[in-house]
């Protein structure tokens, strides 16, 4: 969901991550490091859908989606 031609440059730790790069997250555990994040877009599983304010990637199983993103 939202600009579907960003280029995304490579995956990062929320902590982490530029407004180029991919993070992802599977629990509101880490809701606080969402929002400070610079993520250009997450991968978000379906219950944390309305905490994501950039673009997102939304899927049933964020750590798997974001796993095999990593073999990209």
């Amino acid at each position: 969901i939202g600009d579907g031609h960003k280029l995304v440059t490579g995956l990062a730790s929320l902590q982490s991550a530029t407004c180029s790069e991919l993070s992802f997250i599977n629990h509101n555990k880490y809701l606080k490091l969402l929002a400070a994040s610079q993520a250009g877009a997450v991968i978000v599983e379906r219950g944390l859908v309305s905490h994501v304010k950039t673009d997102k990637l939304v899927v049933n199983d964020a750590y798997l989606a974001y796993a095999k993103a990593s073999q990209l």
